[in-house]
């Protein structure tokens, strides 16, 4: 018995078990801590996500209302051009009666 004695002395003071124990120990905290980290790093994901997301939703509302203000003032365009058409029609129609009023008087 003196010799297994001996030989676990041995083994506990040259750190034979204790180097694999300490690696098992540190492995497991250098895996909960890249677990730490990439978990902090999904949330930043999708936070970032999120707020890119709301963003986006805010482009395509605005940019869907400036579609329909193109589209109306498209259709004022129309309007005003046929309005302009038919000012333009008058005001002929005014410069031809004023002509010839004047070759009248004349």
């Amino acid at each position: 018995m003196n010799k297994w004695t001996d030989i676990l002395i041995t083994i506990l003071t040259t750190g034979t078990l204790i180097a694999p124990a300490t690696w098992l120990v540190s492995k497991r905290k250098r895996n909960n801590d890249f677990l730490t980290d990439l978990q902090k790093s999904i949330n930043s994901l999708t936070d970032n996500y999120t707020e890119t997301l709301n963003e986006l939703i805010l482009v395509k509302r605005q940019n869907a209302q400036l579609i329909l203000q193109v589209e109306q003032l498209q259709r004022e365009v129309v309007q005003l051009k046929e309005e302009n058409t038919h000012l333009i029609k008058k005001l002929n129609e005014l410069k031809r009666l004023l002509k010839t009023k004047d070759e009248g008087c004349n």
